[in-house]
């Protein structure tokens, strides 16, 4: 896994979700954590108040089957909205659906 500095540095795959994209890897404590996701699925997530990677079972990251797409900016864009809504819902039921019902039980990678 990435440290902080790699996963934000100049080339860098990684890709910083929203907060709202993140509510199930933060702890509540302090504050909220840093969820990336790569192309390939990887998730890392990073200790909000101290930028290590997270230990704890229940929060570190794990691998998406499908990676979740960003809301667009603009409401006009049609092609945007279809592709985040698509992946939205490809991203609920076999990654999210999952993590709900049993836990992080995939691993951390």
């Amino acid at each position: 896994m990435p440290s902080y500095g790699q996963a934000t540095g100049e080339g860098s795959q990684w890709n910083l979700l929203s907060p709202e994209e993140s509510v199930f890897h933060d702890d509540g404590v302090g504050n909220a954590e840093l969820k990336y996701i790569h192309p390939d699925g990887r998730e890392a997530v990073f200790n909000g108040d101290t930028l290590e990677l997270l230990a704890h079972p229940e929060y570190i990251g794990t691998y998406n089957y499908v990676n979740p797409a960003p809301k667009p900016q603009n409401w006009y864009n049609v092609g945007g909205w279809g592709v985040w809504a698509g992946k939205g819902l490809a991203h609920g039921l076999v990654d999210v659906a999952p993590y709900l019902v049993g836990g992080n039980v995939r691993g951390p990678y």
